[in-house]
């Protein structure tokens, strides 16, 4: 009696168990049709791009559009992307299942502008050439300030400037930096390094803030710092154009050069 209970129930579980094979292998077929069949690229995002455009950004990717998803490699469309474009600091691309991809560009800001045998390089903040130009008088460059730099090499476009002295390009670098990251970087107009201890830097086409040396930099240009805070908050001294100059450790002097406009 009890054997033939066991056979019904047995049946049932073979039926279920085989059903539910059928149903995985259902799923598996699916799945393969819909990831071999409808992962393929038919749409690209291109995002974070003020220098590029997004044309030149897709076709220097070498992305096919119609190509499956996963069978672009993501590492060398970043590389193709930075070999072609200077302006790319970096590159991430994702994936959105099942047909779109995205391109998100960190880019370089145009920083300086550098004067050099008769031309304009424009550079990035860490000195790389991002372009060579005949003038800057386009709006694109008004925020770009002009920079002078002593014991230059050479210049080549996409590259870091080299130096006659090799501990030089550290050098500028750390001076940059500091200014940059001051609330004197946020209106900076010029850098002039060409000497070393005789640092001329202007502020909003405004004051030029003129430091003995690069060795108490993070100190004068704090105190430069509160010299320009109180000529701004003072209406006598509007539009008023001059030199910031520091004089000793606690001291700093201005001396009015004119107005604006005039």
């Amino acid at each position: 009696m009890t054997n033939r209970n066991k056979t019904p129930e047995m049946t049932r579980l073979r039926k279920t168990h085989r059903l539910l094979w059928l149903i995985f292998i259902a799923a598996v077929i699916l799945f393969a049709v819909w990831f071999f069949g409808f992962c393929r690229i038919r749409e690209i995002d291109v995002s974070g791009i003020s220098y590029c455009s997004a044309e030149k950004i897709i076709n220097d990717s070498g992305i096919k559009l119609g190509s499956h998803t996963y069978a672009v490699s993501k590492g060398k469309i970043a590389e193709k992307i930075k070999g072609e474009n200077i302006y790319v600091r970096s590159v991430t691309v994702r994936r959105t299942l099942p047909k779109k991809l995205h391109i998100i560009i960190e880019e370089y800001p145009p920083a300086f502008a550098l004067e050099y045998d008769g031309q304009y390089f424009i550079l990035s903040d860490r000195l790389t050439v991002l372009e060579v130009r005949d003038d800057i008088s386009s709006s694109f460059y008004s925020g770009t300030a002009k920079l002078s730099l002593s014991g230059i090499k050479s210049l080549a476009l996409g590259k870091q400037i080299e130096f006659e002295e090799k501990d030089d390009c550290d050098f500028y670098l750390g001076i940059i930096d500091t200014i940059l990251s001051s609330p004197i970087g946020k209106k900076l107009s010029g850098i002039d390094l060409r000497q070393k201890f005789d640092i001329h830097i202007l502020y909003n086409n405004i004051y030029t803030i003129v430091l003995p040396s690069w060795r108490t930099l993070d100190s004068d240009l704090s105190l430069c710092i509160k010299l320009i805070t109180k000529l701004e908050s003072d209406s006598y001294y509007a539009g008023v154009t001059g030199n910031i100059r520091v004089i000793s450790d606690d001291k700093v002097s201005f001396q009015p050069t004119g107005k604006l406009g005039e």
